[in-house]
């Protein structure tokens, strides 16, 4: 049931293995097969996994939930609870086994984790806040008898998870190493899985133009995305490359009717807010809201310059928004946006950071050279400055000149409304569970 690259990380056990991998390729499921096998036996370890959102912490644990009815495991509980830390909400997940050993899934790393103890899962590591000091807590657990499971693709040569593997791959580190980009996968039945799952006939010649619309789709950052190789950005080159003030202008402005969709940034004293109308099936960005003080003033000012689409305006908000209240506010920025009359379109969580600007880079300009994605340059002179001007800095966006606000502000909209189309993981599990749910797994210990 599992393929081959899924059966050698489960058969490793080292006490900390890392994996560098593609995007979207079953890894996470597969090693969810392992935590509930290893949660049911007699004699067997709790499993924490951290991912960095909610959306990835509820998949783990419906996976490890689906490997648990599907190898038949004795299950006694779920739980689901919320640890305020910090000021911040770390949602948990628990599966516990009769056994007497549970799944624990969580959305953040919580502040007591030296304090664990079992098996660590680390998923997307190259996208956690403070990599560094979470790898430090991890090896508490390794000195209890603990195991540490880490993974991710890549986010730039700087950044702490391709220092990790640069150390490992020279062997300054002793970890368990693996990596398998998308052709590796290829090579060892993906495709094949995807189309056995899916009635599909396989043939070589579909493959092919299976892998090379995923290339297409996520253009210059393919490589990083798909192929285990780390982009090296030099502090101060563009965010946004695709972005050309000409070749993505457009004169669109709002008309009577229009359904308007508005991303929109919180932060305190300075709410930020980019206005798109959609024609032809094309996002225009037509007008901005920048530096207005909170909530309920942004509000104001959209139903003034809009006072006849009150009904016809969706806003794709930054996620924060569900926990954040405006200053002498007792309800969440979202609900005063739904309370306001707009339509309300959020996830649990952002997406991450870099499949945000991947996503506006395609739309800005894909590999095939369509422009899917205008701008009025007019109306949207500070939006048009910070897609100019904001860069990297140290594997990161900067954030220190001001430049973010209204990117990060289309961003939620433009992500929603145009992500990169790929076969994702969940999709593939999803396809595998609905194949069948009685092939036994082999290569674990």
């Amino acid at each position: 049931m599992l393929l081959p690259y899924q059966q050698r990380w489960i058969s490793d056990n080292s006490p900390i293995k890392i994996a560098e991998k593609s995007r979207r390729i079953g890894f996470s499921w597969a090693d969810a097969a392992d935590s509930a096998l290893e949660a049911a036996q007699a004699g067997g370890q709790d499993t924490y996994y951290i991912g960095y959102n909610i959306e990835m912490a509820q998949q783990y644990i419906k996976d490890v939930a689906y490997w648990a009815k599907a190898y038949q495991l004795s299950v006694s509980d779920f739980e689901e609870s919320v640890i305020e830390e910090n000021g911040r909400s770390i949602f948990t997940y628990t599966i516990h086994f009769l056994s007497g050993y549970k799944v624990s899934a969580l959305s953040s790393r919580p502040a007591n984790l030296r304090s664990k103890k079992g098996r660590l899962r680390i998923d997307e590591a190259a996208f956690h806040e403070d990599l560094k000091e979470l790898i430090k807590a991890a090896l508490a657990v390794v000195m209890w008898g603990g195991s540490v499971g880490i993974w991710s693709t890549h986010d730039g040569e700087d950044n702490p998870f391709n220092q990790l593997i640069k150390a490992v791959k020279a062997g300054d580190l002793d970890y368990g190493y693996h990596r398998v980009s998308l052709d590796d996968a290829l090579s060892e039945g993906f495709y094949q899985r995807i189309c056995l799952t899916q009635n599909q006939v396989w043939t070589p010649e579909a493959e092919f133009a299976w892998r090379s619309q995923l290339y297409k789709d996520y253009g210059d950052a393919a490589d990083e995305e798909l192929g285990c190789i780390p982009k090296k950005r030099q502090n101060g080159d563009p965010v946004y490359p695709k972005f050309d003030r000409a070749l993505n202008n457009c004169t669109d402005t709002v008309q009577l009717g229009d359904r308007l969709h508005i991303g929109m940034d919180f932060n305190v004293t300075n709410m930020n807010a980019v206005v798109h109308v959609v024609r032809n099936g094309i996002p225009r960005a037509v007008s901005v809201l920048s530096g207005i003080a909170d909530t309920p003033a942004i509000i104001a000012a959209i139903k003034n310059r809009y006072p006849n689409h009150t009904s016809l305006i969706s806003v794709y908000p930054d996620a924060s928004g569900q926990s954040r209240k405006s200053t002498n506010a007792s309800t969440s920025d979202v609900a005063l946006l739904r309370q306001a009359g707009f339509t309300v379109i959020v996830d649990g969580s952002n997406p991450a950071v870099k499949d945000r600007i991947n996503a506006m880079n395609t739309a800005f300009c894909n590999p095939l050279g369509d422009r899917c994605y205008l701008v009025n340059a007019s109306e949207c002179t500070p939006y048009v400055e910070a897609l100019e001007k904001q860069g990297w800095k140290n594997g990161e966006p900067d954030k220190s000149q001001g430049f973010d606000h209204l990117p990060d502000s289309a961003g939620y909209f433009i992500c929603k409304f145009m992500p990169i189309s790929a076969a994702s993981e969940t999709t593939f599990a999803a396809s595998v569970r609905s194949h069948s749910a009685s092939s036994r797994f082999t290569g674990r210990r």
